[in-house]
């Protein structure tokens, strides 16, 4: 069985009791004695959903703002870096060719003592 058929399965099974904890949970901390039905059970999932409905709205409109400029300040942070690290790249490959220039002289210095011996 697929990961992604395990997750619809518990999803499906969740929407189901859901509604039926709640009616649950308002009877033990309320003890307001709602019997267990069909209608119950639907009225108890309406509510949820128009719960979750409300709690996403005010959720969405200021966080979503920030979250967005302070991706693009990440976003600019990283370019940042990468250009300081190329500058950085670029600095020792021409500390490398200095090296090689000088060890290439070093060598013609030493195969002109060589044949001068």
């Amino acid at each position: 069985m697929k990961p992604s058929t395990k997750f619809g399965i518990l999803l499906g099974i969740l929407s189901v009791t859901s509604p039926l904890i709640f009616i649950w949970s308002v009877n033990t901390l309320f003890n307001v004695g709602i019997p267990f039905s069909l209608k119950t059970w639907f009225a108890g999932l309406l509510l949820l959903y128009v719960v979750k409905y409300h709690m996403r709205g005010a959720r969405t409109s200021d966080d979503s703002l920030f979250f967005k400029d302070y991706r693009k300040e990440e976003i600019e942070l990283k370019k940042e870096k990468i250009q300081d690290l190329e500058e950085k790249v670029k600095r020792l490959d021409e500390q490398i060719e200095t090296l090689e220039k000088q060890i290439e002289e070093n060598e013609m210095i030493r195969t002109k003592k060589k044949s001068r011996s």
